[in-house]
């Protein structure tokens, strides 16, 4: 069941070239059981997470989480090199 609260948490999206860490903010909900939280909205950069999935996050330290459980939401990510209008087709 969710709770009222919101919040916002940086989790871990990959490294950049040089090696670094790529965090990316996630708005979720705070659900009752400690440490889990509803993802409020498909995040751009995290791989495998979409809208209304369960995630686990053992500190707000650690970047990383765990996947408890999926809502059935699929999140597709498009790239072009050139414009998106560019390319459609009447």
């Amino acid at each position: 069941m969710k709770k009222e609260q919101r919040a916002v948490l940086q989790l871990l999206a990959g490294e950049d070239g040089h090696g670094q860490q790529v965090l990316e903010k996630v708005h979720v909900f705070v659900l009752e059981q400690a440490d889990h939280y509803e993802v409020m909205q498909t995040p751009l950069l995290i791989r495998g997470l979409a809208k209304g999935d369960i995630i686990e996050v053992n500190s707000q330290l650690d970047k990383a989480f765990k996947l408890v459980k999926h809502s059935g939401n699929l999140a597709v990510r498009v790239f072009r090199k050139t414009e998106i209008e560019a390319g459609r087709q009447s």
